[in-house]
């Protein structure tokens, strides 16, 4: 567990996560693991399921706050687990998406555009092969998620699309 944690909090740190202290930490780190598993770090694919704020994992969860100590010493000692060289570009990929959803929509919060990108990539898992996978997004995330009805879903598709074959 220790060595599992380590790697987590190390790869979430790179990105200023890891904290579980509020709501917007802890939605932060489940749609930052469920992302960067999708887009290149494969050790981080934690079992996920639909929830009310899109993907949730109750494995994460615990090994989140499991992992706080590892964290805290991190801090204090300076200790870390060396980010893997094949990580680096699963990392400049999600540290690109951050930057970019910081610039849209500038009065929503960033776990909340994070959501949204999850749920997408969650719900194109979902849909079978060979259906146009934007439009039935399109159609789904107002219906499961009522506080997403009046966001442009094209921009976040396009930007999803960036760092996920949807």
């Amino acid at each position: 567990m220790y060595e599992h944690g380590l790697r987590l909090m190390s790869v979430l740190s790179k990105s200023d996560g890891g904290r579980m202290d509020t709501f917007q930490q802890r939605m932060f780190n489940q749609k930052a693991v469920f992302i960067l598993s999708r887009i290149g770090i494969p050790d981080l694919d934690y079992p996920f399921n639909w929830y009310v704020r899109g993907p949730y994992s109750p494995e994460l969860t615990f090994d989140l706050y499991e992992s706080q100590g590892i964290l805290d010493m991190r801090k204090q000692e300076q200790l870390s687990q060396p980010i893997e060289a094949g990580d680096v570009p699963a990392l400049n990929a999600f540290d690109n998406l951050l930057r970019e959803l910081k610039i849209i929509d500038p009065e929503q919060g960033l776990e909340v555009k994070m959501e949204l990108i999850a749920s997408i990539i969650y719900l194109a898992e979902r849909i079978p092969a060979g259906n146009d996978k934007p439009a039935a997004i399109r159609e789904a995330i107002p219906r499961l998620k009522e506080h997403f009805r009046d966001w442009n879903l094209d921009k976040y598709l396009s930007i999803a699309s960036k760092y996920y074959r949807l």
